[in-house]
This record gives structure tokens, sequence and C-alpha cells, in this order.
């Protein structure tokens, strides 16, 4: 008989795919998922398409700031705990699995009511508000950054790493398109500009301002986010490419790409890490604690990547930034090369 899972996380990429990468690792002879996410958010679109039964449901955010949102989001919040347990109750699940972000606590907090276990992974080195909460009701939690260890209760903690996408380590594969590029036929080195699903205005906004001498000696790729589709969806030239959210093909891109430059998510860091891939990271200014950082400074320590600030950014030259381009390349000639641990199977096991 199958045994019955319940994942839950969201709001971003970042709590998405390590919860995508997990499910596509279970042996789905012997378990069933359903995913729990919010109604609008990130996983609401991806998750559906790998034919998982998704529930939806309320989230408040917990801000940390005055504003009158408060009080929706405290209604909403209780909403979500109430439907929570409603389909808990349905799914009888034997253990909950969250990946975090602010979705995830309704269905951690029902779940440790109905006495049903639970397991959370924290992504990032600096812990972010959600999981900081889950972990009180957590049975497990699982890290991917020993740095992040103080934060949970010691007898909880598990270090395991990120769980990484096993395309990551497989041979390139050339023969996609993207927006009517065929990657299989570029001659010119890849600069590949990564800002996440939503985009990352600074990262943008450079591009345009440089893109003509930017396309001179590569084939410019931007990830410039759903909410700035708008601005690049007519651009067309045969050096550049555009996009919003990539599956599989993200991946080709990262191990094709010459160089890249990206905000410093958990997992877009992990990942880099593991390619050993030159990379400049510009970590988003707001992220909570100051996490972002955090991460860029791992991947500076472990392969030599390159670390700018947002106020140092938006004030860069295009000469500064390809010194920045070489610098990043000539330390990744130097870094050992060695095998990523298998975090994915060492979370299985605990699931």
């Amino acid at each position: 008989m199958k045994k019955n899972y319940v994942f839950t996380g969201g709001g971003s990429g970042g709590h998405t795919i390590p919860a995508l990468t997990i499910f596509r690792s279970l042996d789905k002879n012997q378990i069933n998922v359903t995913y729990y996410g919010s109604y609008s958010g990130i996983e609401s679109e991806i998750i559906p398409k790998e034919k998982i039964k998704y529930r939806k449901i309320f989230t408040g955010k917990l801000r940390r700031y005055l504003t009158w949102r408060h009080f929706p989001d405290f209604l909403k919040f209780f909403l979500g705990i109430a439907q929570s347990t409603f389909y808990l109750m349905a799914d009888r699940p034997q253990v909950v699995f969250s990946t975090g972000g602010f979705v995830s606590l309704p269905v951690v907090i029902s779940a440790w009511v109905l006495q049903i276990k639970v397991v959370i992974h924290e992504q990032t080195s600096r812990v972010g508000l959600a999981n900081r909460i889950a972990a009180r009701f957590a049975d497990k939690v699982l890290i991917s950054f020993e740095a992040s260890r103080s934060y949970f209760p010691a007898h909880k903690v598990e270090w395991t790493g990120y769980p990484l996408r096993p395309s990551l380590f497989t041979p390139v594969n050339t023969h996609f398109e993207i927006q009517g590029t065929d990657f299989s036929l570029l001659k010119l080195p890849i600069l590949l500009f990564m800002g996440g699903g939503n985009g990352a205005k600074l990262i943008n906004d450079f591009v345009n301002k440089n893109f003509f001498e930017l396309i001179k000696h590569h084939h410019v790729v931007l990830q410039c986010g759903s909410m700035f589709w708008n601005d690049w969806r007519d651009r067309v030239h045969p050096h550049f490419t555009a996009f919003t959210f990539l599956g599989n093909e993200l991946v080709e891109l990262m191990k094709m790409s010459q160089v890249m430059v990206a905000r410093a998510g958990a997992g877009t860091v992990c990942e880099v890490i593991a390619l050993q891939k030159p990379a400049i990271f510009i970590p988003l200014k707001i992220a909570q604690k100051n996490e972002q950082y955090h991460n860029a400074i791992e991947a500076k320590n472990l392969i030599g990547s390159e670390v700018i600030l947002e106020d140092e950014f938006l004030k860069i030259t295009l000469a500064d930034f390809f010194k920045h381009v070489e610098q990043v390349q000539t330390s990744s000639k130097n870094i050992s090369k060695t095998t990523p641990h298998d975090a994915t199977s060492r979370i299985v096991k605990y699931l």
C-alpha cells in the first residue's frame, strides 16, 4: 500500500525547485505526493505541470514593519491553517515535507496539531523567518549550509546539503531553442544574466544600458523575469535571447555559459558551486538578514566567485564589469575540481 506525503513551500523558485527535485527522486510506486501551495505563487504554475495533485491554500506574509496589511494577512494566515487542517485530515499523510516560504507555515502548524511528522529543509545560510518559526513544530530540520545550524534546536538539525538537480551532472545538451534561438548553432560565448523568476530590475537596466557593447563579443541571455517580460519580448537580435522562467533548459544554459551574472539565492549559489562555473553575484540588498550576501561569500570562498554589492553595481562602468568577468574566469581556473555531495539522496532517506 502506498504512503501519502504532503509537500509544501513556495513564494519563489528558491523554495519550489528543491521540493520538485526531491519529488522527482522519490519512488512513485511507493509514495503518493500532494502539494500544498498558494493561489498565485510561482509554485502554482510549476507544480501542476508535473502532474502532482495541488491544493491551494491562503497564506499571509509576516511583515516586520507597520502596515495596514497586517490585518488581512492575519486573517489569511488563520484561514490557511483551517484549510490545511481540513485537507490533511482528508489526505492522511505520514509525513509533511516543507521547503519554507510563508505558504508552508499554516501547513506545518496544522500537521503539528494533527500529530503528523514534519520534516523541513532550509536552503540558505541565514535562515528565513518562516523556517525559524516552522522549526518549533518540526520533527527534523535539514540544512544546506553548516552556518545554518545555530538557528535551530541542536537535537533536530541534520546537515544534508542542497538538493541539486541530476541534470547538472549530465553532459551538456545544446539541442534546444528559446524564443527562436537554436543554442546548438551559437558561435559566440554565452554571457548569462539571471535575475530569478521575478526578475531583477538593476540587472535588466544594466543589460539595456550596455546592450550593443555586450553583444559585440557575446551571445547575451537574460532572465528578465515575468514582471518585466513586456520590456523585452520584442527585443530581437541574433546575439540576444530573453526569457522569464525555464526548466531543464536553464541548467543547460548554466553549463554552457562562459560567465554567469546572477542574484545569490541559495539554489543558484549551490548550483554554481556544484558546476564550479565562473560567476558574478549581485546579492539582493533587502534579503532577510542579508542572506544572499552570505550565500555569495560561500561561493567566493569555495570557487572564487566575484561579489558586487547592489550599490556598487548601480554605478559600475562597462570597463569595470569586464574586469570582473576576466577576474572570475582566472579565479575559476585555479579551483581544484571536487565531486559535490549527494544531498538529494540524503533528504530522501529521511522521508
